[in-house]
């Protein structure tokens, strides 16, 4: 699908095509502005990739042996990439 993911200080943002679900639990219909993703407002993302039907965002969670987060998916799984 054709979407895209924008990540700031403050949220992750999402906007496109949702038929795959790229965007989220939103349904599947297209979304033209960027909208914030629901969720990650007490989460620290640091980085975000976009796939053909999907979304991926690393959390970094500090603790004493460095940084370590967990990985974030969400789209389309029909290849097994989430």
């Amino acid at each position: 699908g054709c979407h895209s993911a924008v990540l700031t200080e403050k949220a992750l943002y999402t906007s496109g095509s949702n038929a795959a679900g790229a965007l989220g639990g939103r349904g599947k219909e297209c979304v033209l502005l960027p909208i914030t993703e629901q969720g990650f407002d007490k989460i620290k993302i640091v980085q975000i990739a976009c796939g053909e039907s999907h979304v991926i965002a690393l959390e970094q969670i500090p603790n004493s042996a460095g940084n370590q987060g967990f990985a974030w998916a969400w789209g389309c799984n029909a290849s097994g990439q989430l």
